[in-house]
């Protein structure tokens, strides 16, 4: 009782990272990100793994001079789909 549990899928993870660098790490960092995406970004990030496929779509919004905002618009995927079955799938043709 009274802990929130916070599970984040790769591609989710993937997204915020992706986000991080470009609001902090890129030169000019937020004020920057401010100016080329005024009204947020999008960001639609898709993992394939060895046996999965996540698809997250994450919107970050820069809500002041040092605040930044990010949230899960949607996420889903496949278990039993990923590059184990591409690999057999292009390996079949390829044969």
């Amino acid at each position: 009782p009274g802990v929130i549990r916070l599970l984040l899928d790769e591609a989710t993870a993937a997204a915020f990272y992706y986000v991080y660098r470009k609001a902090f790490e890129s030169p000019g960092g937020l004020l920057r990100f401010r100016y080329l995406y005024p009204a947020g970004m999008n960001v639609l990030l898709y993992d394939i793994g060895g046996g999965t496929t996540d698809i997250a779509l994450v919107r970050a919004t820069a809500v002041g001079p040092r605040h930044l905002r990010i949230g899960v618009l949607g996420r889903t995927g496949l278990r039993g789909f990923g590059g184990d079955e591409m690999t057999r799938a292009v390996a079949r043709l390829l044969k």
